[in-house]
């Protein structure tokens, strides 16, 4: 808002210094005209107050429509680099949230629970189309590669994924259930320790995720049953579509794992299990 403020009074300044610079050049053309003598100052005032004038009066509006008519030939250009086909047209980008959009002849709507990492290096896309709304604004729309193969599509500025409704339930069940993880492990909660394992018995982590959902507790954290806080695995599918994280706590009673707010006290094959990965 201030820059706007200074852009305008500039402006509003120069043009009245332009205005003034005018006057003086008529008045010495008619002067000129029925050849009287016109002061050496006056042409000084004259030449500088309009070259000061067009410079700060029409200078800023000159550069302020070359920016906006070389916002709009990017625009068009970034818009026809994709074939018709490629190009959705809709009222307004939000919209997507709520209905979805249509493309390639398929509806694609909010894959809300799930929940990709796009700042991983599985995670691949490349641009397919774009979206276009009837404020000029866009959004760049790109196919993310996946382990189903299916169609799943990320939209520019948007978090999360975009699915056919058809695949939404197959979609949560593959990758809740079936798609195989690699694990990061960090040795504390400032994130120090990293490591990587690339293959992990998926299976029995999903075991102890869903014995945490249904036969885990919500404990304070001033509970004696803790102690002190160990370390945190995050296991990621192999495309970056899914992460489930778990974190692990040292206890009275042995290792706790915790997962979604909810805490349960770990047999020792679970245990076993989750410090292996931990190098």
């Amino acid at each position: 808002m201030f820059l706007v403020m200074i852009f305008v009074i500039i402006t509003v300044v120069g043009l009245v210094i332009l205005l003034t610079g005018m006057i003086l050049d008529i008045i010495w053309g008619v002067r000129k005209k029925k050849q009287k003598k016109v002061n050496v100052v006056h042409k000084i005032f004259a030449v500088l107050l309009t070259v000061l004038g067009i410079i700060a009066g029409i200078g800023p509006l000159a550069l302020l429509g070359i920016g906006i008519a070389s916002s709009k030939i990017s625009d068009y250009s970034e818009i026809a680099q994709f074939a018709k086909s490629d190009r959705v047209y809709i009222d307004d980008c939000q919209d997507i949230y709520d209905s979805g959009f249509d493309f390639r002849g398929e509806h694609y709507i909010k894959g809300e629970d799930i929940h990709p990492q796009p700042s991983h290096e599985n995670y691949k896309k490349e641009e397919v189309g774009i979206i276009v709304d009837s404020h000029d604004n866009q959004r760049i729309i790109y196919s993310v590669d996946n382990l189903m193969g299916i169609t799943i599509l990320d939209v520019e500025y948007s978090s999360g994924v975009f699915v056919k409704a058809d695949d939404v339930d197959k979609i949560m069940d593959y990758y809740g259930n079936e798609a195989p993880l690699y694990c990061e492990y960090y040795e504390a909660a400032d994130g120090s320790g990293k490591k990587v394992t690339e293959n992990v018995d998926s299976a029995l982590v999903r075991e102890i995720r869903d014995w945490i959902i249904n036969e885990g507790s919500i404990y304070n954290s001033g509970d004696p049953l803790f102690q002190t806080r160990e370390s945190d695995f995050y296991f990621y599918s192999k495309d970056d579509m899914c992460c489930i994280d778990i974190s692990c706590i040292n206890g009275r009673d042995g290792l706790i794992a915790c997962y979604l707010g909810r805490y349960i006290v770990l047999n020792d094959e679970e245990a076993d299990f989750l410090e292996s990965l931990e190098g």
